[in-house]
């Protein structure tokens, strides 16, 4: 198999860092939404925190994937 794509998006860790930024601020926005919707009481703002939540955690994943796919072949090249 052709794993070119895959090395070239493991390669650029900033970038990989910046979207994991953004995606913490996606999810954070969403547990705000959560918790404002706990104080009113508002079912809409509640379902709206829990989906911006899930785009977070759909944003941060393929972040998350490539760091550790990089420290395993960073500890394998090592030995």
């Amino acid at each position: 198999m052709n794993f070119n794509w895959l090395k070239r998006f493991v390669s650029q860790p900033e970038k990989r860092m910046k979207q994991l930024y953004v995606a913490i601020g996606i999810f954070f926005v969403g547990v705000l939404l959560v918790y404002v919707a706990a104080s009113f009481e508002s079912q809409i703002l509640f379902y709206l925190g829990s989906v911006i939540m899930g785009v977070g955690i759909v944003i941060a994943l393929p972040a998350y994937l490539a760091f550790l796919y990089w420290r395993i072949t960073s500890i394998r090249n090592k030995n």
